[in-house]
Formats: structure tokens, C-alpha cells, sequence
């Protein structure tokens, strides 16, 4: 019998527990070294544990909205510590040097950060940053995980396993925080739902790279479906409670299951986007940016049927760019512009990117690779 992908993972061989916490338990790989397999708990908690119940699946639950988040950042070019998909409740990574730092990006004001500015200049609440704001807080318990701004990481840097968290690991935590944020804000709005805050964790590779580790599940933020808070399908509806029963577990489950059927959705482009490109443009485009050919009608258009769907399209709402390389089709066609090959892949690009999340959680990711790749030649 042929041996099949889930006989492989079924056969994975588990080590020592590195570390284990409320709701979940990372194990040693002994034959994958440098790996490590994350398993999801049934648990769930708040107030640093002071409330915390047993839901039966939601292990399974939040292990498949993490897969889903890590697959889909990793196809929009965002380093992350994830590999694959192991069985319903678990999945392998990468070994990485956590930093005991949980990076919190706002877009709404809400939940400590109203707590933290009271009077006399209180903060209104779901207040809307611009841009999203960032904040760090330190990894500990016993202390409910204490705020730290970035001078104070940056004056009395913290060593992990003998690296030390420098300047520009902080700037580039902030950076990646941010840019993450705003691609799963995206990915959320294309649903019609609000990403109002999340938190996020991230670790070294031994070759100094900075990704994105831990979890990113349905306890990691707060959501509200059509902007409305009364709708919010997060972990917020359990810490509201003042009294959990059964019923309410059951519908603290539903809010998760909702969630992981939604995040589902993130890979899947907006259907009515389309690029028509003539041979020699495709060619070129290759070259400047694969993204595009997702979006391809067809590689290989001639003039003639370039025009047949410009006409099909002219009248229609469907989000329709052209690359073409006839210049005199372009000075006949009022809705084309001649520029570069490569300047028009872009702006074609961040035409998409207008009504597509995925283009645009790629385009963002690719701008984050940049600033990473300069901050390890720097270091």
C-alpha cells in the first residue's frame, strides 16, 4: 500500500516537553532536529488563569485557526515559525528562541488600554488609530504580564540564550507587528468584520532571522463582526461573563468554530478580479512580479482578443487590468496608461490590491521582507 501524508504524520515520534503552558504543550522532535510539534489543549483561561474551564474540541478548533493564520501569512511573505499541519490538534515548527515579549497592535481602543488612560484625559472607547498602535508587555504571570515601552527594552535589552534583544530586533518586532496586523485586518474586513486588536509573539532562528511564533488563534484578538462589538466572536465574550455555565461554554465554542470556518476564507482571492496580458507582457512580468499571473485571464492574448475583452469588460463592474506591450493599442484605449514593464506590474498590483486582500497582504509582506532583509545585513 502506498504510503499516504497523514500515515507519515501519524508516525511522527515525540521527545521531552520543552515547555508547557495553559493551553498548549510544545514537544522535542528527535528525528526532525531543529523542530519542534505545538499541541493545542482543551483549555481555556483569563485573568492570567484566575478563570479557566475545559471546552471539549476547542484544541482542534484553535489548532485549525492557527494553521489556517500561519499558511496564509506565509503565502503573503511574512516569516513565521510554521511548517505544517500535523493532526487536529497539533502542528510542526520550527525551534525558535521565544522573547518574552507580547506585542500588542491596536486598531480600536479597548479592553486595558482604556483601563491604563482614565482621567484626566480618558480615552473614548473603540477610539481609532490611524496607525495601528503598538505596544509591548512582558511575558510574566505573577506580575499580569507588565506594559514596557520600547526605550526601556532598548535600555536594558533582555538576553535570550545568549543573544541579546538589541535596538533592531525591537524595531523590527514593531515593524512586524504592525505589518501583520494590518494584513489579517484585511483578510477580516474582505468578511465585513473588524480586527479591533491582537497580540503576538515572536522568536529567533539560530541564524538570527526574527518570526513569528507561538499561536495565532482565537485568543489572540478581539473581532466584531460589521464593526459591532455586541457581535464580537472572541475570547472577550468568556472574560465578560460573571458566571460560566455549561450553555455558555457551548456558546464560547460556537464563537471559535465561527472563526475557524472564516479564517478558511483568507487564501481565497476575490473572484471577479482579472489581468489580460499579451505574450511578451506576461513574459516580462514574470520577471518583475509572479503575483500577477494568480490573477491571469490567460498568458498568451493576442491584440485581437485583448480588444474582444476589453469591449466584454468596458460596461461591467468586474475589477478588470490590462498589461499589453502594443503601444498603439494603448494610444487607441483611453482606460490604458504606457509606463515601464516593471512600474506597470506594480501599479497593476496595487490595483488589485484595492479590492483583493491577498494581493494586498503580498504586497504588504513583501514590503516587511525588505525592511527584515536590511536589518540582517546591517547585523
Amino acid at each position: 500500500r502506498k504510503t499516504t501524508a497523514i500515515d507519515t504524520m501519524a508516525e511522527l515520534k515525540l521527545g521531552e516537553v520543552v515547555i508547557e503552558g495553559k493551553t498548549k504543550v510544545v514537544y522535542s522532535l528527535p528525528d526532525e532536529p531543529g523542530h519542534v510539534l505545538l499541541r493545542s489543549k482543551d483549555r481555556i483561561t483569563a485573568g492570567d488563569g484566575a478563570r479557566s474551564h475545559e471546552i471539549e474540541g476547542k484544541s482542534a478548533v484553535s489548532n485549525e485557526t492557527t494553521c489556517a493564520i500561519f499558511e496564509f501569512l506565509n503565502a503573503c511573505n511574512i516569516s513565521t515559525h510554521y511548517i505544517r499541519k500535523h493532526d487536529s490538534t497539533s502542528f510542526v515548527a520550527l525551534k525558535v528562541k521565544m522573547i518574552p515579549i507580547e506585542c500588542v497592535c491596536r486598531r480600536l481602543a479597548y479592553g486595558s488600554y482604556l483601563r491604563r488612560f482614565k482621567e484626566p484625559f480618558p480615552v473614548a472607547e473603540a477610539y481609532r488609530f490611524e496607525q495601528g498602535c503598538v505596544e509591548f508587555f512582558y511575558k510574566d504571570d505573577a506580575n499580569h504580564d507588565p506594559q514596557v515601552t520600547k526605550e526601556q527594552l532598548v535600555s536594558s535589552p533582555l538576553t535570550v540564550d545568549g543573544t541579546v534583544i538589541k535596538r533592531e530586533y525591537i524595531e523590527l518586532m514593531e515593524h512586524a507587528t504592525r505589518a501583520i496586523f494590518e494584513v489579517l485586518e484585511r483578510a477580516w474586513q474582505a468578511q465585513d468584520c473588524t480586527l479591533v486588536d491582537m497580540k503576538l509573539e515572536f522568536g529567533l532562528t539560530d541564524a538570527g532571522q526574527l518570526v513569528l511564533g507561538d499561536v495565532v488563534d482565537n485568543d489572540a484578538w478581539r473581532l466584531w463582526p460589521q464593526g459591532d462589538k455586541r457581535l464580537m466572536q472572541d475570547k472577550q465574550f468568556y472574560r465578560e461573563l460573571k458566571s460560566v455555565s455549561a450553555d455558555d461554554l457551548a456558546a464560547v465554542l460556537a464563537k471559535y468554530e465561527w472563526v475557524a470556518k472564516a479564517v478558511r476564507q483568507f487564501q481565497v482571492p476575490a473572484p471577479s478580479l482579472a489581468v489580460a496580458m499579451t505574450a511578451t507582457a506576461s513574459a516580462a512580468a514574470k520577471g518583475c512580479f509572479p503575483l500577477l499571473e494568480e490573477h491571469a485571464l490567460t498568458a498568451t492574448v493576442s491584440d485581437e482578443y485583448l480588444r474582444m475583452l476589453l469591449a466584454q469588460h468596458e460596461n461591467t463592474p468586474v475589477p478588470t487590468v490590462y498589461l499589453v506591450d502594443d503601444l498603439a493599442l494603448v494610444t487607441r484605449v483611453q482606460q490604458l496608461t504606457a509606463r515601464p514593464v516593471a512600474s506597470a506590474v506594480v501599479a497593476a498590483q496595487a490595483i488589485l490590491g484595492l479590492v483583493d486582500h491577498v494581493t494586498w497582504g503580498k504586497r504588504r509582506g513583501a514590503t516587511y521582507q525588505a525592511v527584515a532583509g536590511d536589518f540582517l545585513l546591517r547585523c
